[in-house]
């Protein structure tokens, strides 16, 4: 009779001479194993170096037969749902093999048996239980070569806790990086979130996590731990000497609320002064506007101020401002990052930004080498807020709500990137472009203009041209797009064609708008002309009139209404005798009126235009002598005219007497 451990040697013999066909199969027909030939259910076979086989979401329940050169296999969103003893046993040469994303319920304990060079194993996001019904206690003793195990995102654990073992030190003493969900609650100051020693861990990354408390002794049995990820625990509270004196390069503490907790706030600082910590990552950890964070990146700026942190990542933070000094900021921090920061009622938008500059600081330049501000709804900055920012390599400043550069950069020579991609800009202004044509001097300077509202009109050729001659440097130029005036909108794949195109449209224009100004500026003067010639003698009345004020009469004697004299008598030099015999006896003489007598009442030296306006303008009336003499002198009708303007503007309808002889 057939028993079922014969079966099972039977069907491991097939199975071992199936390997074996396939592999020899393969060598004789294929020399880069470019064709999965050997299962339509895997695909994406490559070889160069390695061979590798992408078998994912294929909608597999059973593990295929792979061939025995494999050294990497994907079989990520499949149906899998239990591994099988010496599934995989052929496998000698696999380094890496992806099993997450399946409905993995149970491992049996010799399912790793064979993978001796196996240093990657993902079986993240499967159902498996905490528990050694699940997990074998010894099932992960045959890989002997394992760097990295990711079992995060997992059922919850069974009594017979998996994380309560020394599985991981006793069997996999080459694990360096552990993706785990942790369920331990730390109850006790003495417990650690692992019962024994992992003494080769360095990485250690939480999936699900229900620690709410970081105590002196949660990583007591990580002696080599460098990088720890804990951005999945709600972290509330924060001891002193948790990591003090650790020689942690990464830290990410994300999504924790300890920082709202005065007393674990400066319990942490102190300890991170302590440590070797190159990237510290605290987003999302403020988020509420609360008064305790009312100056909380200057604060914590202040503490970091002497430790050795490089990188500093503080996006998705809830903050009341963003205000810091540069003498503030550690000189070793080459990289800060305050993304998608929410500023209350979004501050961002006035025009003072939140990164407050304080122009009294002495002149200590920070070695900031890379600062990301995007996604903050800024609008603009002042002037001088990276003036003390010489190092600056990296300026992203993308997704914002910038129309135009209002911050001073001429000083930021180190400059390598600056990402205005997905703002409002339109254009630059020239010295925008003349600053950043030295910078392109500089081959490796790039600027990121993708998403922008370029415009495409007469008043941006400039600009345009300007794009054209350095299109190298602009990231993803292709891409972008601009807008003509009739609300068209195009992509600048073909910059010269459009620049010619607006070129002939704006000289046209400008030829009409040249040949209109020009008609409008014409017409305007010959209107000007015929009015003044129209109101020649008012012009003229007026100007001599404005002379004549500058006269000394102050020994003229006034008559009523103000008048000097009674008339100014208005005649041609032969009419002399007539005015002197016959005028001046009869109404100075007879009549006892006050007469202006050009021989006799002029002032000397004066001009005889302004004295006739002088004289009109200080005579009740004007008399005429009508002769042909009077008719041919230039000075006789210029008394005329000037007499009759001085009526009209003073609306005396008899104030010119006229003679005729």
């Amino acid at each position: 009779m057939t028993t079922r451990k014969n079966l099972g040697t039977i069907y491991s013999f097939k199975r071992t001479v199936l390997f074996t066909l396939l592999t020899v199969f393969h060598l004789v027909n294929s020399k880069d194993y470019a064709a999965c030939d050997f299962n339509n259910l895997c695909h994406g076979c490559k070889i160069s170096p390695l061979f590798i086989l992408d078998c994912s979401k294929r909608n597999i329940s059973t593990i295929p037969i792979f061939p025995l050169g494999v050294h990497v296999v994907n079989l990520k969103f499949n149906e899998i749902e239990i591994i099988r003893n010496g599934t995989f046993k052929m496998l000698q040469n696999l380094t890496e093999l992806d099993l997450s994303f399946n409905q993995l319920v149970e491992l049996e304990s010799d399912a790793f048996v064979g993978l001796h060079s196996l240093q990657k194993l993902s079986l993240q996001n499967n159902t498996l239980r905490y528990s050694f019904l699940s997990i074998p206690e010894s099932v992960f003793m045959p890989l002997i070569s394992l760097e990295y195990l990711n079992i995060k995102f997992n059922h919850k654990p069974a009594e017979d806790n998996l994380l309560e073992s020394d599985i991981f030190d006793l069997y996999v003493p080459t694990l360096e990086t552990l993706e785990i969900d942790v369920f331990v609650p730390v109850n006790s100051p003495d417990s650690g979130i692992f019962t024994s020693n992992i003494t080769s861990l360095k990485t250690l990354i939480t999936g699900i996590c229900v620690i709410t408390e970081l105590r002196e002794a949660t990583f007591d049995n990580f002696e080599k731990l460098e990088y720890i990820d804990l951005s999945s625990c709600p972290i509330e509270r924060y001891q002193s000497n948790t990591l003090q004196y650790r020689n942690i390069k990464y830290l990410d503490l994300s999504n924790t609320q300890f920082l709202s907790d005065d007393i674990s706030f400066f319990a942490f600082m102190n300890d991170i002064k302590t440590c070797f910590v190159d990237t510290l990552v605290l987003s999302n950890t403020v988020t509420d506007y609360d008064e305790v964070f009312h100056h909380f990146i200057s604060t914590l700026f202040k503490y970091l101020s002497n430790t050795q942190i490089r990188e500093l990542r503080l996006s998705y933070n809830f903050l009341m401002k963003i205000e810091w000094r540069t003498d503030e900021i550690s000189s070793d921090i080459a990289k800060i990052d305050l993304s998608h920061t929410k500023t209350e009622q979004h501050a961002y938008n006035h025009d003072i930004p939140k990164i407050e500059y304080d122009v009294y600081v002495n002149n200590v330049g920070t070695g900031v080498k890379e600062l990301d501000l995007s996604y903050n709804l800024i609008t603009s900055l002042a002037q001088f807020t990276f003036h003390q920012y010489s190092s600056l390599e990296k300026l992203i400043l993308s997704n914002n709500e910038f129309n135009e550069i209002t911050f001073d950069f001429e000083h930021l020579t180190d400059l390598k990137l600056l990402d205005l991609s997905n703002n409002r800009i339109k254009s630059f202004s020239h010295k925008s472009m003349e600053i950043l044509s030295e910078l392109m001097e500089n081959k490796n300077f790039s600027l990121n203009l993708e998403n922008n509202n370029l415009q495409c009109t007469c008043d941006t050729i400039i600009f345009l041209s300007w794009m054209q001659q350095n299109l190298l440097h602009f990231v993803n130029n292709n891409l972008y797009k601009c807008q003509f005036k009739d609300g068209s909108v195009v992509v600048l794949n073909d910059l010269n064609t459009i620049i010619t195109r607006l070129e002939r449209q704006c000289l046209s224009l400008t030829g009409v708008i040249v040949c209109t100004s020009l008609g409008i500026i014409i017409t305007c003067i010959i209107i000007a002309i015929k009015l003044v010639y129209r109101n020649r003698w008012i012009v003229l009345y007026y100007y001599y009139l404005n002379k004549s004020k500058n006269l000394n009469t102050s020994e003229s004697t006034e008559l009523e209404e103000g008048f000097v004299y009674d008339a100014f008598v208005a005649y041609a030099e032969e009419d002399m005798k007539f005015v002197h015999e016959d005028c001046i006896q009869n109404l100075e003489t007879d009549k006892n009126l006050k007469l202006c007598i050009h021989h006799r009442d002029f002032i000397p030296g004066e001009e005889i235009t302004v004295n006739i306006t002088n004289a009109i303008h200080r005579s009740r009336k004007t008399i005429c002598i009508i002769t042909k003499s009077f008719l041919e002198s230039y000075y006789c009708m210029f008394e005329f005219n000037m007499a009759k303007t001085e009526g009209f503007i003073l609306e005396r309808r008899e104030y010119v007497n006229t003679g005729v002889l």
